[in-house]
């Protein structure tokens, strides 16, 4: 159904819109507070350890209550989290609150990616071809280019405007995923789901790669995260800054697109190694960098990384899972990456920085690329000659 990818496409786009208020400017928007370094890195981190506890339960929500479907999740939580953004951003509040309230607005989103994914892979599953990787790659163009708006408006404003165009991103968001035909799930025929422990077990393949990108996801986090500090340090400015997430972004575009065609033509473990160098490449471009060139050059490789390894495991979960672990695979990706992989690269390159300097944070970052590049490359290659 036409319709319904073009639906797809706009929620993608505006869900990634919304994701780039909360977390492309989350250094400036935060030290805008008082907070520095390592309190940044504590707050993004926090969202990350919850959201590898919440997650499984949020949507084990799906599967236990009869009458609740996913956009009506998806709007409970995005709902109030627009409230509490407005709430911390126009209403003088201590430190402590605003980073508790922060990080409830980061883990409510958090919460909200594997729930999207699945939309797509449940049709899929009802026989309706939908292309994940189209979406989720308009939804990267959709990021990089609110980045150079929202970049525009913090210099004309001030980082609290980032919480009244959140909201307005939401409110249409949630116009349009309420407005999805059902797939007709019959909830009480679909056999329950395991636990993550459960799936880990089921899967260790599919662990085993989750972990290795997870060491090359902290990484990339902690270089995205700072990266303002990166460019600054190089002479740069919050519009520059703006830019090269702008290049970043929008890199993930064509690999995220073809992802599906590419997985016809060259098996999974092939586009995992791929994916794996490309890590190596962009995150020691970034770290070692001696000019901002260096810098947009290493971003670029953000779409044979990032783009293309977030595609192909999304398809790959669905592909290998069993129809009553879907959910909960999607779930244990998001925990393994946006959970396990942010946390560690958030919190231990914030306090690195405020401990020993920014080099400290890129030789940190340096070596859980290399770490985790090896696993990819070695279950890659393993995996194929087996």
């Amino acid at each position: 159904m036409h319709h319904i990818q073009t639906r797809y496409n706009i929620l993608h786009i505006l869900f990634w819109m919304i994701s780039c208020c909360i977390n492309g400017f989350v250094a400036i928007y935060l030290k805008s507070k008082g907070l520095d370094n390592t309190l940044i890195g504590i707050v993004t981190g926090a969202s990350c350890i919850l959201i590898t506890l919440i997650s499984p339960f949020v949507t084990s929500l799906l599967n236990k209550i009869q009458n609740l479907t996913i956009p009506k999740l998806i709007t409970c939580l995005l709902s109030v989290a627009s409230i509490v953004f407005l709430m911390i951003s126009y209403v003088s509040l201590p430190a402590g609150f605003i980073m508790l309230c922060y990080i409830y607005i980061l883990t409510a989103f958090l919460s909200c990616v594997p729930l999207v994914s699945t939309i797509a892979m449940n049709y899929i599953a009802q026989g309706v071809e939908v292309n994940f990787g189209l979406a989720r790659g308009m939804g990267s163009v959709s990021y990089a280019v609110s980045a150079v708006v929202l970049s525009n408006f913090v210099e004309w404003f001030d980082p609290n405007v980032l919480s009244v165009l959140f909201l307005c991103g939401v409110i249409c968001l949630l116009s349009v995923v309420n407005t999805f035909p059902d797939y007709h799930e019959e909830k009480h025929e679909v056999k329950k789901s395991g636990n993550v422990l459960t799936i880990v077990k089921k899967y260790k393949l599919l662990f085993v790669i989750l972990l290795g990108w997870s060491f090359t996801f902290s990484a990339s986090t902690s270089l995205s995260t700072y990266l303002i500090n990166v460019v600054e340090h190089l002479g740069g400015n919050t519009m520059i800054y703006g830019f090269a997430v702008f290049a970043m972004a929008a890199s993930e575009m064509p690999a995220m697109a073809v992802t599906r065609k590419l997985m016809r033509k060259f098996d999974v473990m092939t586009l995992i190694v791929v994916a794996g160098v490309s890590y190596l490449c962009r995150n020691i471009l970034i770290a070692m960098a001696p000019s901002l060139l260096f810098v947009f050059i290493g971003v670029l490789f953000q779409s044979t990384s990032y783009g293309l390894l977030t595609s192909t495991m999304a398809y790959y979960v669905s592909d290998t899972c069993e129809k009553e672990d879907q959910i909960m695979g999607q779930t244990l990706l998001g925990m393994m990456t946006t959970g396990l992989g942010s946390m560690l690269g958030n919190v231990v390159g914030g306090i690195l920085q405020d401990a020993f300097g920014l080099s400290s944070m890129l030789i940190f970052a340096m070596l859980m690329t290399v770490i985790g590049a090896l696993i990819l490359i070695g279950v890659g290659i393993i995996h194929k000659k087996a």
